[in-house]
């Protein structure tokens, strides 16, 4: 099996071949301690990539509940998402993670509301700034 099969753009493989031959470099190196050096630095650039999950999903899916338990934290604690049956936001709203700082959930408006029609939800979504999305729906 192609260790790049699954990549689906060419930035991903491109950072894909950067890291196989910056570990290759590393490995081939006389030096061991600065190859295991250099590697934990890239190791350590790897753990602070940034990365951007949105979740979107219809009212009362459980999008809030989803994003505080996944972060740690119980109603009514500091820096929850908003719970509720009723729309709460318009626009998505940034939860960063509290144990890793560089992961943030977006938490997406309502899927279908009054507010927010289908149509013009797929439009607005600009899925391509984030880097999963995980979509909540009546049985999450």
């Amino acid at each position: 099996m192609d260790v790049y099969q699954g990549l689906t753009s060419e930035q991903e493989l491109a950072t894909a071949f950067k890291i196989f031959e910056s570990f290759a470099l590393f490995f081939s190196s006389q030096d061991y301690q600065v190859a295991a050096s250099q590697a934990r630095e890239e190791l350590q650039s790897l753990e602070s990539a940034e990365l951007r999950i949105a979740v979107p999903g219809e009212t009362g899916a459980g999008k809030s509940s989803f994003i505080n338990t996944i972060r740690g934290l119980r109603p009514r604690e500091k820096d929850v998402a908003e719970i509720g049956v009723n729309e709460t936001m318009m626009k998505p709203t940034p939860y960063h993670c509290l144990h890793y700082l560089s992961v943030t959930f977006y938490e997406l408006p309502d899927i279908g509301s009054m507010n927010y029609k289908p149509e013009i939800y797929l439009r607005d979504l600009n899925s391509s700034i984030y880097d999963f999305i995980i979509v909540a729906s009546e049985q999450f």
